[in-house]
């Protein structure tokens, strides 16, 4: 799975994001938080995978190159 966390000026996250393997199986999934100009991250992120892959949290401050 994948969750993204965005604003266009300033982003404040402080919640819980799980993107996590089965406990038989599967990769963990992708968790993104960015802006544009501002992050504060002061929640919990969790995507590990008992039996997999352990997925990624990508913290991005930077303007999108998109």
């Amino acid at each position: 799975g994948k969750i993204v966390v965005w604003g266009d000026d300033e982003v404040s996250f402080d919640g819980m994001a799980q993107a996590k393997g089965g406990p038989s199986g599967g990769n963990g999934g992708t968790i993104e938080i960015g802006s544009d100009v501002t992050v504060s991250a002061d929640g919990f992120t969790d995507g590990t995978a008992p039996m997999g892959q352990d997925g990624q949290v990508t913290i991005d401050p930077y303007p999108n190159s998109n």
